[in-house]
């Protein structure tokens, strides 16, 4: 029988003869981070759902720490932008434990890591950040991307509300 997965640094991963139980363990998760809801509009799904981590098998399953983060994030910042827009925010990468970090080249220092960040995919990052200037939202950084605005939170006292913008 084939073994279901490695331990590595407490991460479990998967290869090609345990795909079937990574299917099964991924299902049991999706349901339980669905019905974790952060705030009236956001689910801890959207924030650990990943098809990096689903094509290399990663487990990206947050602990109680970081859950609690992402709830301040989504209470702080994400569920106010969200109610002012009066549209869905889609969280393109939210929570990524170090494995699923690594695998999509993030940095080591990531707010990611913490729960503390997320990415909002839309066509105008420039428009949305608007948005969070206007209301005078606290946040830590701002990254303005192409396709995406970075988000992150740390606490009303650290946050530096720095803007920034890729190349």
């Amino acid at each position: 029988m084939p073994r279901p997965a490695t331990a590595k640094q407490g991460i479990l991963i998967f290869n090609e003869r345990s795909y079937p139980f990574y299917l099964l363990l991924s299902k049991y998760l999706f349901f339980i981070n669905y019905i974790v809801q952060l705030t009236k509009n956001f689910h801890l799904d959207e924030f650990v759902r990943s098809q990096t981590a689903r094509r290399k098998g990663i487990v990206n399953t947050p602990d109680a720490g970081h859950i609690e983060n992402l709830r301040t994030l989504c209470v702080s910042l994400l569920q106010p932008l969200r109610n002012s827009c009066g549209k869905p925010l889609y969280i393109t990468s939210g929570y990524r434990c170090p494995e699923l970090n690594a695998a999509v080249g993030g940095s080591s220092s990531s707010d990611h890591l913490k729960g503390k960040a997320a990415d909002i995919g839309t066509d105008n990052p420039l428009a949305l950040l608007a948005w969070v200037l206007r209301l005078n939202l606290s946040f830590d950084q701002a990254i303005v991307y192409p396709r995406f605005l970075h988000l992150s939170y740390r606490d009303e006292v650290s946050n530096r509300k720095q803007v920034l913008y890729s190349r």
